[in-house]
């Protein structure tokens, strides 16, 4: 899986004085399946990349702020290239769990799918974790041996992400409190700790 944002897609009848970044995510067929995602319209992307480069699946949202081209067969552009609706997925979330959800393409294209820098793997339920790693690290180095085998379960990813953003919601509120001022010294290494955490999620 690839990700990113783009700021310069644009469809029919778009509102160009309300630009929107869409986010944008790099998958394989499987991705669906293996995240539990309903696919509301259309269909999921084939097997084969070759089929699939130029279409593309978008969530519920960016359909809805597409209007009456969020639909199946409408088209996105990005400078010269066209891409063309296949499927509609409903929301879902992918990005921040305290923010409402943000508008999103999933491509499947043969460029991109060579760059892939995640895999999401489903375990199968009651199925030892520790023997299930064991095995997929024995695939993962046979096939990329130069590579070291990192994991995170999403649970652990999401609790990160929760603690740091706690704490430093907390900080700040604390900041904002004191009835005092820092001097010039105090706020520069308070403005260091909140980066700090920020960087640490």
């Amino acid at each position: 899986m690839e990700h990113g944002n783009l700021d310069q897609l644009t469809w029919e009848g778009e509102d160009l004085n309300n630009k929107v970044r869409i986010n944008w995510e790099g998958v394989t067929p499987g991705y669906i399946s293996t995240m539990g995602l309903k696919l509301l319209e259309g269909r999921n992307f084939y097997p084969d990349v070759k089929a699939d480069s130029g279409n593309v699946i978008i969530n519920e949202e960016l359909a809805r702020m597409m209007g009456k081209q969020g639909q199946i067969g409408s088209l996105l552009r990005y400078g010269i290239f066209n891409y063309r609706i296949v499927g509609i997925v409903k929301n879902y979330l992918f990005n921040d769990m305290y923010a409402s959800v943000k508008p999103l393409m999933l491509t499947h294209d043969r460029e991109i799918s060579q760059n892939y820098t995640t895999m999401i793997i489903r375990l199968k339920a009651g199925h030892p974790v520790t023997a299930a790693l064991g095995k997929i690290e024995t695939v993962i180095k046979n096939n990329n041996p130069g590579y070291p085998f990192n994991y995170q379960f999403v649970d652990e990813a999401f609790g990160s992400c929760s603690c740091w953003k706690h704490r430093l919601v907390t900080w700040q509120m604390c900041l904002q409190c004191w009835p005092f001022s820092f001097p010039a010294w105090d706020c520069l290494a308070w403005r260091r700790i909140l980066q700090n955490a920020g960087q640490k999620r």
